[in-house]
């Protein structure tokens, strides 16, 4: 029996964003991204608390990120890591694992 696995090919770009707690930065980072067609966008110091994840969607576009956020749960919000991963990658992602407020894996 074969087995077709379908090939994903993205590109993965990495920001400090030094804060995301508006909602608008957020939108604007997913437009951003969008531009330069990325899949992930890995961001650090997120400043947001806790465990996040949002549907970003891309305005004029049929593009959404989804956005999958690590943080202090003590609500200081002085770190925080995560992802924005593009619809056409997101089929691709099998877990999230936030291992701390400095460290997630998707």
């Amino acid at each position: 029996m074969r087995i077709h696995l379908q090939k994903y090919e993205f590109r993965v770009y990495s920001l400090n964003v030094r804060s995301v707690k508006r909602e608008s930065t957020r939108l604007v980072k997913a437009m951003e991204i969008n531009i330069y067609q990325a899949g992930v966008l890995c961001l650090s110091e997120t400043r947001l608390n806790g465990l996040y994840v949002e549907t970003l969607p891309v305005r004029n576009s049929d593009n959404s990120y989804l956005f999958l956020k690590s943080g202090e749960h003590d609500g200081s919000g002085d770190h925080g890591v995560g992802f924005m991963i593009g619809r056409h990658v997101q089929k691709a992602v099998l877990a999230w694992d936030p291992v701390n407020p400095g460290i997630a894996k998707p």
